[in-house]
């Protein structure tokens, strides 16, 4: 039996926090989205298992507001978070299955990003990238440590802010859960894995389902195709941790019989 990963399980509760800044921008944005552009990207999965990919196609014109814009942000910080953890854990996993369903789970998450950058126009990779430049930069220098309180930037925005913030909690989050997983055996790793990726989906299963109560109807859609993603990954991944929880159990020896009891 694996033993439960408690700081994995608490410490992904820091990457599903909203983030919802406020800044000002343009009430609306609407973005064309071509039916074949959202085909492509959400059938990648596919070929990995060779099974049909259960989100459907989302309508051609997605119009964001205000608050969309906030949520689609927040959604591609976490997905971002995501994103990195599965990489990292593809690169470690030495058991087939297990590869195969993190290798799916990979294709989905990095073509909802896609789709949320081209629903901001290109607005949620610019954040992200300018936020981690940021925070590499002010590693790479000593006089950062020392500082205390960091106020608002007259050029920044609170939400560019915020995307700073959350990235560092999930750079943090993602060192800690890495190095407990390089301590794990090629055996132990996949339970490992699989304990913190089922906590992780059932906190974003909820995000999800909250974010599409406050979203317009339009980006509702969308958020509803991701929330179908999500969850079929879960059944996957609880699936495939109670085979790897009950594999050793059914494979025991029977216990020799005391003399007492002969």
């Amino acid at each position: 039996m694996c033993p439960v990963l408690l700081r994995a399980g608490l410490a992904s509760a820091a990457l599903l926090v909203p983030t919802l800044g406020l800044a000002q921008s343009p009430a609306e944005i609407s973005v064309e989205v071509t039916e074949s552009q959202v085909v492509e990207e959400r059938t990648k999965a596919n070929g990995l298992v060779g099974e049909p990919d259960p989100i459907a196609t989302p309508a051609p014109e997605v119009s964001l507001n205000i608050i969309d814009q906030k949520l689609a942000l927040s959604l591609a910080v976490d997905t971002w978070g995501q994103i990195a953890a599965n990489e990292r854990a593809l690169e470690s996993a030495t058991s087939e299955p297990l590869r195969t369903l993190i290798a799916r789970r990979l294709e989905t998450q990095r073509a909802f990003a896609s789709l949320l950058d081209s629903l901001t126009g290109g607005r949620t990779t610019v954040a992200i990238e300018d936020a981690r430049r940021e925070i590499a930069a002010d590693t790479a220098t000593t006089k950062t440590k020392v500082v205390r309180f960091r106020p608002l930037v007259l050029h920044k925005n609170a939400t560019a802010m915020m995307v700073r913030i959350r990235l560092e909690i999930l750079e943090g989050y993602l060192a800690e859960v890495q190095s407990g997983l390089s301590s794990k055996t090629a055996g132990e790793f996949g339970c490992h894995f699989l304990r913190g990726d089922v906590l992780h989906q059932m906190q974003l299963l909820a995000m999800l389902e909250v974010f599409e109560r406050q979203a317009s109807a339009d980006f509702a859609g969308v958020i509803k195709q991701e929330i179908a993603a999500a969850r079929e990954h879960l059944v996957r991944s609880r699936q495939m941790l109670v085979q790897l929880e009950t594999a050793p159990l059914a494979g025991a020896p029977t216990a020799a019989v005391s003399l007492e009891q002969r």
